[in-house]
């Protein structure tokens, strides 16, 4: 199984894009990260599908935060085939460990819809995007994604 790596840097999105390594990272930062991650894709998106009429994308958080557990579907005019669920998880760092937060409801959904459930993993620093799918099946036979808990103090919450 090999999860599929394409590179971004001829997208104009990264222009305001910068890590400061000394600056601390709070929350309406993280929340900017994300939401860069997830125009960079919906533009990713569009432009693969732009000569195709039978497929529509929709970036649930264009206008607000929604709280859905993904963040963009792709529908397609063809019955047969299922809407995908992608749910896109930013970072900015140069070096990038793969780990990333994903919530109760994005665990449910996984589970829910397994074919047509994916992770879109975008590297803000590096303009790059990796899409991870099969992600049900690939957790089962372990091959190469794992899941992992962190126990949280009651410092860490706050």
């Amino acid at each position: 199984v090999k999860f599929k790596h394409i590179d971004l840097s001829s997208l104009t999105i990264f222009d305001d894009v910068v890590e400061n390594s000394n600056k601390t990272i709070d929350e309406k930062d993280l929340l900017e990260i994300g939401r860069k991650g997830e125009e960079l894709v919906y533009k990713y998106l569009k432009d693969i599908h732009r000569q195709n009429e039978n497929v529509s994308i929709k970036w649930l958080n264009e206008t607000v935060e929604t709280g859905s557990p993904y963040d963009i579907e792709i529908n397609f005019t063809d019955a047969t085939l299922n809407t995908h669920r992608i749910e896109v998880k930013t970072t900015t760092k140069h070096v990038d460990n793969y780990q990333f937060s994903i919530s109760i409801q994005e665990i449910d959904e996984i589970l829910k819809f397994p074919d047509a459930y994916y992770i879109y993993r975008v590297n803000l620093k590096n303009h790059s995007l990796i899409i991870l799918d099969n992600i049900k099946l690939n957790l089962s036979n372990k091959q190469q994604l794992e899941l992992k808990m962190n126990v949280l103090t009651t410092n860490d919450s706050n």
